[in-house]
Formats: C-alpha cells, structure tokens, sequence
C-alpha cells in the first residue's frame, strides 16, 4: 500500500485508554520506517511522539485496512499451489488497474479469445518455467527469433553511455563493434553487448525489455497478429517468469528463460519500480545460466561483420 500522506485521518487506539491519530510518515522506499502520531487522549493531549514500523508482531493497532493485505497473501498462496494450473493469480490481479493489464485484456484476451483459451491450456500443462531445461538443438536462429535482456543488465559503475531505462545502446547504434572503434569501458564487460552481439551475429533480433507495456506492444502483439516473431529466449527476473510464460504462450511464442542471479525484482513492489525504470540494483546472470544462453547462440561468419540495424525499439543484422 502507498505510505499513508501527512495530515491523513487515520485513528487507532493506545494504551492510555484514548486514540492516536496519524499526523506524518516516513518512508524509506522499503516500508514504514516511522510514524509520527498525534495523542488525543487526556494525559497527553496534543504532545507528538515517534512510534516504529508497525507490524502485525509489533502492534495491534492497524493503519487502514488490512483486508487488502490478506488479499495479496491469498493469491500469492494460489500461486504457490498452482491454482487450476496457474501461477500468475497475485500478477494478474495486481495489473489489472495499470495500464499493461487493461490493454492485454482488451488487445489479447477480448480480441483474440480462441488464441488466448489455447495458450492458456498450453501453459497450464507445461512445468513451472524454472523447471523447464534448454536443449542446444530445442532452439533454432532467425529474424523470426528474438534474444530479450532486461535493461537492469546494464552496468553502473562505470554507467552505461545510452542512460538506464530504455531500449538502447550505444555500442550497437554507433557501430562500435566495427574493430576501428574504441570501446568505452562500460560497453567492455557489458553482459548487454556480449548477448546482443551474439544474438545478432547468429541472425536473431535483439531486444533490451524495459517496461510491461513495451513488451506488450513490441514483442507479444506482433507475435500474436503478424507472427513476426516465432521464437524467444529471454533473461529475466524471476518474479516475472511466471506472467512472462504465459503472455508468450498467449502469443504463441515458444519461450526459453534464463533467471537472473542476484539484484532482480522478488516481489510486485519492486517489480512495479523497475516497470515504470526506477530500479537501482544491477541485475546479473548466474554463470551456468549464461554460458548455456550464449550456447545457443553460435556465430554465423556472413553476419559478423555485417551492419547493425534498429528498427522502433528492437536490434536486426542487416
């Protein structure tokens, strides 16, 4: 829930027999690290105090309603039991305000309801994604395919010259792959530039995701009207495989994922920050992970040297 605003009305009772009324909160960006309250009882009328985060093992005094709360810990728990087969209850049902989940309702789900009943029963009776192995042989290259990292790849110190949240990158538009280039030294251990250059060298389009609504748009829909795409391997966060999963089984895409290591999101919180770019941890890739991710993409010598195009948000060889 959003941190309740100063000058809010809420009243819980205390110890001395009268009520508590919130007068201001703090907020650290990871919970309630304080709240300042307002005694209204008749022993310590109009006196401020500061009270620590309160909890259900701390306080029996509730700020709202908690009604909510129980809400999220139930479909997280039918995510955890895989209710009816499914595992995206506490996603869908937390994105069905935002703009991401009433578009695919109404551009997937309600446009294209045989597509969305079929990729629903795929998922269904597939295994959890991180069960799933990837086979060197299961994968096939080709501008029908798409290679997808998440823009939380990109490295900090030094940061990436393209800036943070967004689809691009400067090693690919400004040629710096050409060998007469020198090559800033983010882009040298870049795990964006070492992907993409494999993803483009083996003939693939390459995408840096950023938010819900641009994968919707970019990646799912084409796939779902045109079959432009056919085909993704992804790197990804491990909340999000789940809903990834089932969008790409929606859209017909058949989908490998690789899980980030360390700095991704746990929870729809952190998930929500990174959507809209906010996101201050860099993601990595587990070592196993990535050797086998980059197995899939053998180069093809024809298009190593071959210029690098972008089109709208997404990386082509030429």
């Amino acid at each position: 829930p959003s941190p309740p605003r100063s000058g809010s009305k809420n009243y819980c009772p205390n110890s001395n027999g009268g009520v508590e009324r919130l007068q201001e909160s703090s907020f650290d960006g990871h919970g309630y690290r304080a709240h300042r309250f307002l005694q209204e009882d008749s022993g310590y009328r109009g006196e401020e105090k500061i009270v620590p985060l309160l909890t259900p093992s701390h306080s029996s005094c509730r700020v709202g309603s908690n009604r909510g709360r129980m809400d999220m810990k139930l479909l997280a728990w039918f995510d955890t039991i895989g209710l009816l087969q499914l595992r995206v209850w506490d996603f869908s049902f937390r994105s069905l305000l935002r703009e991401y989940g009433r578009n695919f309702i109404w551009r997937v789900a309600l446009r294209h309801p045989l597509r969305t009943w079929q990729g629903m029963n795929r998922y269904r009776t597939s295994q959890p994604c991180e069960a799933q192995p990837v086979a060197q042989s299961a994968w096939r290259n080709g501008q029908d395919a798409v290679v997808g990292v998440g823009f939380c790849l990109k490295p900090l110190h030094p940061p990436c010259p393209s800036g943070r949240a967004n689809h691009d990158c400067a090693f690919f538009e400004k040629h710096l792959y050409q060998t007469d280039q020198t090559v800033p030294p983010s882009c040298q251990n870049c795990t964006i530039r070492t992907i993409g250059q494999a993803a483009l060298g083996a003939g693939n389009a390459f995408y840096i995701m950023t938010s819900a609504q641009d994968i919707l748009f970019d990646l799912f829909l084409p796939a779902l009207k045109t079959r432009r795409f056919t085909r993704c391997t992804v790197a990804i966060c491990r909340y999000s495989y789940e809903p990834f999963a089932l969008a790409a089984s929606i859209a017909g895409l058949e989908t490998h994922l690789f899980p980030y290591h360390s700095g991704d999101c746990k929870n729809y919180p952190t998930w929500r920050k990174a959507d809209i770019g906010v996101k201050e941890e860099q993601t990595d890739i587990a070592p196993a992970e990535y050797a086998s991710l980059l197995s899939l993409l053998p180069p093809q010598p024809t298009l190593a040297e071959n210029p690098i195009i972008k089109q709208g948000h997404l990386f082509y060889p030429s």
